[in-house]
């Protein structure tokens, strides 16, 4: 077999605050104040037998389709490489700026495109490091104490992934990571990468650390109780980063080769609820029109009911105009024979449906470790309801498409993705 050959490098994408909205809460209606932390994106390349991919982390809250389409022709003009062979993953932290997530948030498109200039440096300076070896894939025994299901059932995955790459002169030249809680502890006004930002402060450029955001979309911290914002951050960010550092100091060199790199990619077309009648619509529509009107200008009820205003003339819009109601998203999957694979899923992705994807890929020869179920990547279009989450109904199911202005999911949303998934699975 050919030996795997990986880079690793990492860029700084802090913006200049003044003027930048913050994604993540819809309660935030001014620009950012200040920085807490910088950001980062980060490169890992990979090269065998010919074949290149290029996985790059961002920490933002995720790419709309805007702004996927915005970002990655950037990230190409530098590499040479085409869109199936570059992954974009975010940490999902909801203090970064505006990429599209909240749709009424305004972005600052000369920014994002520095954000991909600086991508597509970090992934020219990782291909240029490119240095055999192998990842030493592992599932520490620690784990994320403080996460739980905010839908009150469960599962939770408190499960913390890592993989040091050890190359063949017995170095960690950069980590990879994964985990699955969502970064939602900072809700001030700074810039910051919530508690990755302890991650980040173990990171370099000789050495890059790479947080891959998981089965997150229901997993919220456990608050303490008197624990201030930043004691939080630390505590969390400390029970995610001590298991990565010490997978590194005990990290052991892998010999042999890797299975062959196959890359899939394609733009898939994701079957979502049918639009509500027009009868409804309107209706709907007449009566929150009477509502906002009727509140002065800066009241929290008055941004909210806007909010649900342009979601519900989106669906008549789209309705009228003969628009399907289903989402085409960036699907992709990345794999080394059997040695690993990477699912990068284009949604909010839920803990029941990142469970039924490693199982699929589990049934078929994969360890678990050397699995990884990634939601929040390429572009984020809303979430992806488990089939069994429909009884319960509620934000996860239906609310959360108002922020993203796409269509609800339907129960025939999430079997269209593992069904994509399962097809590429078996033509391995």
């Amino acid at each position: 077999m050919e030996q795997l050959k990986c880079g690793f490098a990492q860029e700084k994408i802090t913006p200049e605050y003044a003027g930048i909205y913050l994604d993540g809460y819809g309660f935030r209606l001014t620009p950012a104040t200040g920085v807490r932390d910088d950001l980062f994106v980060k490169a890992c390349a990979f090269e065998s037998a010919g074949e290149r991919f290029l996985l790059l982390q961002f920490d933002l809250i995720g790419l709309s389709e805007e702004v996927y389409r915005l970002v990655l022709p950037q990230i190409e003009a530098l590499t040479g490489l085409g869109r199936g062979r570059v992954a974009l993953s975010s940490i999902h932290t909801h203090a970064g700026p505006a990429c599209g997530v909240l749709k009424e948030l305004p972005m600052n498109y000369d920014y994002l495109g520095w954000v991909g200039e600086q991508a597509g440096r970090a992934g020219m300076r990782a291909f240029s490091r490119l240095e055999p070896g192998a990842f030493d894939f592992r599932i520490s025994e620690h784990k994320l104490t403080h996460s739980h299901n905010r839908r009150g059932r469960e599962p939770v995955d408190r499960r913390i992934f890592t993989a040091p790459f050890v190359t063949a002169s017995g170095k960690v030249s950069g980590a990879l990571c994964s985990a699955s809680c969502h970064a939602v502890i900072n809700t001030t006004y700074e810039v910051s990468a919530d508690y990755l930002s302890v991650l980040n402060s173990s990171s370099d450029d000789d050495c890059p650390l790479m947080f891959l955001q998981g089965r997150a979309a229901d997993i919220n911290p456990h608050a303490v109780e008197n624990l201030a914002c930043d004691d939080f951050i630390g505590q969390l960010g400390r029970e995610l980063a001590q298991p990565v550092l010490d997978a590194i100091a005990s990290a052991v060199p892998q010999s042999g080769g890797t299975g062959e790199l196959k890359l899939f990619y394609d733009y898939a077309a994701i079957p979502m609820k049918l639009y509500p009648p027009e009868s409804e619509l309107r209706a709907s529509i007449k009566g929150m029109e009477e509502r906002y009107f009727s509140l002065p200008y800066g009241q929290p009820e008055k941004h909210y009911l806007f909010r649900e205003l342009r979601w519900h003339r989106a669906m008549l819009e789209r309705s009228l105009c003969g628009v399907p109601s289903e989402v085409s998203v960036p699907m992709q999957l990345f794999t080394a024979g059997r040695d690993f694979a990477f699912a990068f899923v284009p949604f909010e992705l839920l803990t029941l449906t990142g469970g039924k994807l490693e199982a699929m890929f589990v049934s078929r020869g994969f360890s678990p470790e050397r699995v990884y179920i990634l939601g929040y990547c390429n572009s984020v279009n809303g979430y992806l309801a488990p089939v069994e989450e429909f009884e319960f109904g509620g934000y996860e199911v239906s609310g959360a498409a108002h922020w993203y202005l796409l269509p609800e999911c339907s129960e025939a949303s999430e079997p269209a993705v593992l069904k994509w998934f399962d097809e590429k699975i078996k033509s391995l």
